[in-house]
């Protein structure tokens, strides 16, 4: 989920899979970019975006990069932190700051949670996950196995990935605070790795 400052006044971010959430223009100095690119009207438009990230080994970090700009090869300067509380901290006291969060991160002082509004036409991103139609703002969770170019897979690799696509492995996954697969997720991923498919 996207946060800014509490005194924010924009109610949601448009997305589309070209211009991202920030819709930058190629050529801009990342400091140039200002809250009216997001909506602002007034004086919160001129008020400089700031972004508060997590590392770029944290998959919430690697989900923000891929929706911030969208195609468009801009840089935007993006302010790292170690935690998500200084994450949410840094957002809080920042009158022009966003950053993205899981949803399961609970909420902080300071900030509000922004959602992310998407125009009916757009066309999925081109990393979508097959076979989902959930909308660009579920981060995904990739599992990746090691497996030989030729011959068989391991037996522990198949069995450990018949057990994630199972209904045991997908209700410990909720367990854990994940949203499960859907089944035409679950299907589409047991047809990529070459497995059978009961439909």
């Amino acid at each position: 989920m996207w946060i800014v400052n509490a005194a924010n006044p924009v109610t949601e971010l448009r997305w589309s899979p070209a211009t991202g959430v920030v819709a930058p223009v190629e050529g801009d100095a990342p400091a140039a970019v200002t809250w009216s690119r997001l909506g602002a009207t007034g004086d919160e438009a001129e008020v400089p975006l700031r972004v508060h990230a997590t590392g770029l080994g944290s998959g919430t970090r690697w989900h923000l990069d891929r929706l911030l700009t969208g195609t468009t090869a801009a840089a935007i300067d993006v302010s790292e932190h170690p935690t998500i509380k200084a994450l949410a901290e840094a957002v809080a006291a920042d009158r022009g700051g966003l950053g993205l969060i899981g949803d399961n991160d609970g909420t902080w002082p300071g900030v509000k949670v922004l959602p992310l509004a998407i125009a009916a036409d757009a066309v999925p991103s081109s990393d979508a996950v097959p076979g989902s139609e959930r909308t660009p703002d579920c981060r995904p969770l990739f599992v990746a196995i090691a497996v030989p170019k030729q011959g068989e897979w391991p037996a522990i690799a198949r069995e450990f990935m018949a057990y994630l696509h199972s209904w045991q492995g997908q209700l410990d996954v909720a367990q854990d605070g994940l949203l499960p697969l859907t089944r035409a997720e679950i299907l589409a991923q047991r047809e990529l790795l070459g497995g059978p498919v009961e439909r």
